[in-house]
Formats: C-alpha cells, sequence, structure tokens
C-alpha cells in the first residue's frame, strides 16, 4: 500500500491541438496531455459526491479529480509496466485496473478517503481454472457487474472470463470459477447473464453464469465484421449494440428479447468518413443513447431509443492526426451524474467533454413504382443536410434515415431506372414523419448487339456483355445466333460496353442510351484476355478455410503505415474487378 500526494494539474485548451469544425452538440472541457499514451478510461464518485476520470497511460494508472471538469486535478499516479494497454473499471470504493502484454495484474485502489488520501497495491494471486494454475498477471479488460462480481477478461493462459466476489473483501477478490469457451476480449454481465465479445470468432456469445463455476452457453450471434470488440445492452436487457474493430465497420443493434433468436435491427458507422477505414473501439449504452470512442474520428454519441434507426445527435474530434488507423479516441465514459463524459484518446490522453443530448429526427418511409405499385429496392435516400445523410430502402422499399437538428429538410430519391424525386419533409426531435413516395421509370429501349469473329465474321455465341456506368451495371450474353436484345433504361451518363469471351481479347467502346443505334456490331479478334470485368466462369479449388480466390472490388487495407492491399484495380485494366484472395471485408460485393 502508498499514499500517493495529489498534485494540480490542468492545460487551457488549444484549438489548434484538436479539429472541432465538425463537432454537434458537444464540447471539450479540458484536456490534459499524457505524454506516454492514453488508453482505457472509467468514472468514479466519491462519497462526498466529488466525480473522477480513471485512466490508463502506458506508464501508470492516473486519477483525475473534477471538482472544476475544465481543471481536473492529478490525485494519483499508481506507476506500472510501460504496456499500450491498460483498461479501467470502478466499483463502489475501488477503481481496478488491469494490463495486457504486461505483468502488473490487477492494480486495486482504495478510494475510501479520496480525494485526500487514496491507497492501491498490485494483487497477483494464484487460482486454477480449467486445469491451468497461475498467477494473474496480464488481462486485456476489466468488468463488475451490479453484484459486486468482478469479471477479468482475457487473461493469460485461461482466454476466456474469469469471476471474483468482491462482496466479502474488495481488497482480496475470491475466486468463484471461470468460462474458458473461446477467447473474451470484453463481455458485459447483468442478471446472470454474461454476453461476450469473442473477437477472434466475431461472435457475441450468451452464457447463463447462475452458477459461476459451470457457466452454459446460451446463444450467440455473428456480427456485421467479424471481429466483436465489445458489447453493452440497453437497460431494459431488450436490445444489444456490439462494435467490431475493424476498418469501416460498424455499431450493430440487436434484438436480444428472445436470447435464442437474436435479430440484427440495425448498423451505423458515420457518413462523413465512410468507406475512409475508420474503426469504431467500445461502446456504451446510456438512457437511449449510444456514446462510442470511434479512434480517429473521436466521440460519437447516437439516439438509439429507435434501434432498428440508430441516428447520429453528437460528435466530438479528439484527435486532428491520420483520417484512419488505431489513433485517437480509445475509451469513453459517460456515467457521471454531471452528464460529463471522459474520454481517452491514444495520442492526446484525458479529454473531458460536455454533451447536449437531443433526440433525433426520423424520416422513414415506403418507396413504390409510380406505374405498378411495386416496391423498389436499393433506392438511395438522400437527405441533404450539412452532415452526409443517405440511405437506402431495403427489399421491401423500406428506408430510416433521420437528422439531429429539426428543420425543413430536402430530400433526394435516385435510383439508375428511375427519374430522380426531389421533395421536402419537416422533421422534428424525437418525431417519426412518414414520407412515401412514387418514383417514375426512366424510358427504356432495347439495343441489338451482334457479335462476330473479326476476319471470318462468323457469329459468335455465348458472348459476355457488360454495360455499366456509375449508376448502373447490366450483364447479358449473345445467344445463338450471336446477338444481345437487351433493354436498357435511359440515362443521361454515357455506358462503357465491353464484349468478350474466352478465347478472344475484349472489346470497348462507349454507348449512349440517349442515342441509340439500330444495332451494334462488335468484331472479336481472337487472342486471350481476361481484366475480370466479364465473367468468365472460372473455377478456384482451395484446401484452406480462409483465403478462397474470388472476383470482386477491392478494398484497400492499411498495416501501420504501409498499403497492405490495393484499394483499386490498376488504371490500364477495363471496369474495377480483380480476382484476389477472400479476406473479411477484403472486398465489395459484385453488384448486379
Amino acid at each position: 500500500m502508498k499514499n500517493i500526494l495529489g498534485l494540480l494539474f490542468f492545460l487551457v485548451l488549444s484549438n489548434s491541438l484538436v479539429a472541432q469544425d465538425g463537432d454537434l452538440n458537444m464540447k471539450i472541457i479540458a484536456h490534459v496531455p499524457a505524454p506516454s499514451g492514453g488508453s482505457g478510461i472509467w468514472h468514479y464518485v466519491d462519497r462526498n459526491g466529488i466525480e473522477y476520470a480513471a485512466i490508463g497511460t502506458r506508464d501508470a494508472l492516473e486519477i483525475y479529480s473534477l471538482e472544476d471538469p475544465s481543471k481536473p486535478i492529478l490525485r494519483a499516479s499508481v506507476k506500472g509496466v510501460n504496456t499500450i494497454w491498460r483498461e479501467v473499471y470502478a466499483y463502489q470504493d475501488y477503481i481496478y485496473a488491469v494490463t495486457d502484454n504486461a505483468s502488473d495484474g490487477v492494480i486495486i485502489v482504495n478510494m475510501k478517503n479520496a480525494p485526500g488520501t487514496i491507497t492501491s497495491k498490485f494483487w497477483t494471486t494464484s487460482i486454477t481454472a480449467n486445469n491451468q494454475t497461475a498467477n494473474i498477471t496480464t488481462c486485456h479488460t476489466v468488468y463488475v457487474d451490479d453484484k459486486g462480481i468482478l469479471c477479468l477478461n482475457g487473461c493469460r493462459p485461461w482466454q476466456g472470463v474469469l469471476f471474483f466476489d468482491l462482496n466479502q473483501d474488495p481488497d482480496n477478490p475470491k475466486f468463484l470459477g471461470a468460462e474458458t469457451t473461446r477467447y473474451c476480449h470484453d463481455m458485459f454481465m447483468r442478471r446472470d447473464t454474461l454476453y461476450s465479445s469473442e473477437i477472434y470468432e466475431g461472435l457475441m456469445t450468451a452464457y447463463d453464469v447462475r452458477d459461476k463455476s459451470k457457466p452454459v452457453e446460451i446463444n450467440g450471434v455473428k456480427t456485421p465484421f467479424a471481429f466483436t470488440h465489445n458489447n453493452w445492452p440497453s437497460d431494459d436487457n431488450r436490445y444489444m449494440f456490439t462494435t467490431d474493430e475493424k476498418e469501416n465497420a460498424y455499431v450493430a443493434a440487436y434484438d436480444i428479447s428472445d436470447i435464442h433468436n437474436i435479430k440484427l435491427l440495425d448498423q451505423w458507422r458515420p457518413k462523413d468518413t465512410e468507406g475512409t477505414g475508420v474503426i469504431p473501439h467500445n461502446t456504451r449504452y446510456l438512457d437511449g443513447y449510444l456514446i462510442t470512442s470511434y479512434y480517429t474520428d473521436g466521440v460519437k454519441i447516437i439516439d438509439a431509443h429507435r434501434p432498428e434507426n440508430l441516428i447520429e445527435v453528437g460528435s466530438v474530434d479528439t484527435y486532428s492526426g491520420n483520417l484512419t488507423g488505431f489513433h485517437g479516441c480509445w475509451g469513453v465514459s459517460p456515467f457521471l451524474p454531471s452528464k460529463t463524459i471522459v474520454a481517452s484518446d491514444i495520442e492526446g490522453g484525458l479529454f473531458v467533454i460536455k454533451p447536449q443530448y437531443i433526440r433525433a429526427c426520423y424520416l422513414e418511409g415506403i418507396v413504390r413504382d409510380s406505374f405498378t405499385d411495386e416496391v423498389i429496392s436499393n433506392v438511395v435516400v438522400r437527405l441533404i443536410t450539412p452532415r452526409k445523410n443517405n440511405e437506402q430502402t431495403n427489399l421491401k422499399g423500406e428506408y430510416k434515415t433521420g437528422y439531429a437538428n429539426a428543420g425543413n429538410y430536402m430530400v433526394e430519391f435516385s435510383h439508375p431506372d428511375y427519374n430522380l424525386l426531389t421533395t421536402s419533409a419537416v422533421l422534428e426531435n424525437g418525431v417519426v414523419t412518414i414520407k412515401n413516395v412514387k418514383l417514375v421509370p426512366k424510358n427504356t429501349i432495347v439495343q441489338k448487339i451482334i457479335v462476330k469473329e473479326k476476319g471470318s465474321l462468323n457469329l459468335i455465341a455465348d458472348a459476355k456483355i457488360v454495360l455499366f456506368n456509375a449508376n448502373k451495371t447490366i450483364l447479358a450474353q449473345t445467344a445463338a445466333d450471336g446477338v444481345a436484345n437487351i433493354k436498357i433504361f435511359q440515362d443521361s451518363l454515357n455506358f462503357q460496353l465491353v464484349v468478350g469471351k474466352w478465347g478472344y481479347l475484349h472489346h470497348a467502346e462507349v454507348f449512349s442510351s440517349l442515342s441509340p443505334k439500330a444495332e451494334i456490331e462488335v468484331l472479336l479478334d481472337k487472342g486471350y484476355q481476361d481484366d475480370f470485368i466479364l465473367e468468365q466462369n472460372w473455377t478456384t479449388k482451395t484446401t484452406a478455410s480462409t483465403g478462397a480466390w474470388v472476383r470482386g472490388e477491392p478494398v484497400g487495407t492499411i498495416s501501420g503505415i504501409d498499403q497492405a492491399q490495393a484499394e483499386s484495380d490498376v488504371d490500364t485494366d477495363l471496369g474495377m474487378l480483380v480476382m484476389l484472395q477472400e479476406m473479411e471485408q477484403s472486398i465489395h460485393p459484385l453488384q448486379m
């Protein structure tokens, strides 16, 4: 045990440190740099009602009091092994912290006499679980449920969840049992049900843990990007929210009211940086909102009152460097009584944030064909707001979107086969505005294409044809007479016409649907070419469980500062498709 003297420390904010141009309903009121970098963070409230932030840095667990949230005071610094992982949680009069890739064990901080006196110790008891006996030295995350059960997650060598009782002696937790079916990266536990984020299997799995020595698996679900980092349920346990720690991944919402029949309701990612590789990290649920640390995008507040339609209502950036990668906001804790949010930034340290929680304005409806009254899927619905905002209709023609701020907005409905429709909608906070619309189909033509062999002029059957532009891709094939009659919705954008067959070189030309010809004759030279823009019916074989060869559009990935996978086809190639070894989220699915 050791006494740690308080130290007053605060920093006047500098606009040059943080990019705040895109802030929405959130304001940074204090920033304390962590020269060695920040990691996990949690909150604490002492017996006098004083609020605190407990943040992990590479070298220490640091505890700041927030009597004046704009001037955090460093009250304790518990030095430990240098590591980039230091996670924190608080329960009653104690703060608990763990480190990964280090040997600190559990840091137990006694806050009974805070802020004047704060004591701490390193706890590395020996336990036996799953026939393995070892000292607790390295764990990935820590959690305490409302019954006082301490959960240590991803501890070596056990990997799963270790359960300890804090009720008898919070300074010396009593081991109860373990769940070691799969590696647990993080978790949540309520009413004797464990919800485990099993990152390497991409699963959020529920376990019955009424008997901590004999957990029973109930059911699980694979999350959208199959790299489940954390989960947090709604207060009524009807809904679960998850993150996948992958580039371009989502915060996902599930209905878990029937744990044996888990249903995906919606998935959300920042529209302004969509497709740039931004990564979500940790999400927390508070009073119908999700507060999420989103690495290089900072902190996001999502209105989850309607979990089938997640809407961003708050945003603040804690990081002004790279657009993507494992930089920026690591963790966030929004649970202080004052509603102040404390956040940790990998490069920046501690941020104290004042949020304004507002209800989203919802816009929902169905899109139909004006002539047939049939529903239309894949309609892009663009709500024209200061922040990027677009969604698509589903197979039932339904769309759900919205915005943070009330007002009268223009809405665009676009589809390659229909004329653009622009209309207006009045949006109100907390109100669902229904806007059902009907789209008028574009005029159609039937273009005749004849494919022949150059020189002999023999008709070529089964020649592959693709017509594409930014709006539409049309696939066709010649019949036995070498002819294809293709129905085309007229478009102001020109199409690229590509024709080919194995044993012949590709032919490409520009085609205007507004100025069609009676027929287009295509002459193919003999030869061998495959730019993968045409489906040449390749067959592939593999003995590997993953990494099969597939045809699709690559998504660029970065490892550190190096390009791990190309983000596009070569410029001299036709189209954007390639053959590559499939990895999780490594390709865009081929759109027909």
